[in-house]
This record gives structure tokens, sequence and C-alpha cells, in this order.
């Protein structure tokens, strides 16, 4: 777990809990801005996505406090391999526009820097302009167009 402050975490879910992501991709919105269809995942795509996710790198829940309890409104990874890529999903539209992409962002780049990456790389939808404006806020600068969007890439220090 990685406390960003008394409000936000980043938190190792178990299998048993992927189930609470689930509610995030059923919002067609939600799904059009992370994986260009709006076709809701069913429990068992959420389940397998997750699970890859887990599987190539950190895999988090994004949490919030309130009212006395942590509540997970988000995904985000910190992948490994070739590409080292930093997918973010505020998946409760109740917190966009709070910052707090900004506050996981960065300190996924904190956590890649101490791990030694020499880059993170994202793939980001051409019409998700929140998502462009957030990565290159920190950065991240466009190196590949692709038939739907473009490859983003900050190399580290």
């Amino acid at each position: 777990m990685y406390k960003i402050n008394d409000k936000l975490r980043l938190r190792w879910p178990v299998m048993e809990e992927f189930h609470k992501g689930w509610i995030w991709y059923m919002d067609p919105d939600i799904q059009y801005m992370v994986n260009g269809t709006k076709e809701p995942y069913t429990m068992d795509q959420v389940v397998r996505m997750f699970d890859f996710l887990n599987t190539k790198g950190e895999f988090y829940f994004i949490e919030v406090y309130e009212e006395g309890i942590w509540k997970p409104i988000g995904d985000a990874t910190l992948m490994y391999g070739q590409n080292n890529d930093v997918p973010i999903t505020i998946g409760d539209t109740n917190y966009h526009k709070k910052g707090i992409g900004s506050l996981v962002l960065a300190t996924l780049i904190d956590k890649a820097k101490d791990q030694g990456f020499d880059k993170l790389v994202v793939h980001i939808y051409s019409y998700n302009t929140a998502s462009i404006v957030l990565y290159e806020k920190f950065g991240f600068k466009k190196f590949e167009d692709t038939e739907d969007g473009s490859n983003y890439i900050l190399y580290l220090e």
C-alpha cells in the first residue's frame, strides 16, 4: 500500500475484491475513454483484466478516505516490460477533475524512478483530452500516432 496523503492511497487488492471495480467498467463513458468501446465489461472480463494487470506489474485500487472508510474509486498499474505502461482509471465520475489523477501519476512516476525505470509509456485515445492534458502536464511527449490515438513517452532520469 502507498499512502499518497491522509485521504488518498494506492492499495493492492486481492482477487476476491476485483468485483469492486466492475462498476467502473459497466459505465459506457468510462469504457469509451479506457478501451475505445462503450460495451460494458462482464464481471469475468474485469477479473481477467485485473488479473492480467496484476501479473504484468503493480496493480492498485485508487482509494479515498471518506466517512471513516477507504472507498475504491479507480485503478492504476505500474507495468513492467518493454514499455513500462502506466494506465490510470478514475472510474467513479464523482472524483473526476479533483486532482486525483495528478497525485496518482506523480506517485507512480516516483515509484518508477526508485525502481530504475528509464522511461514510461502510455497509449491515449485521441478523444480522451483529459488524459492527454494530464500526462503532458507531467512531461509525457507524443512520439507515435496510432489508428485510434497516440503513444506518449516520459524519459526518467
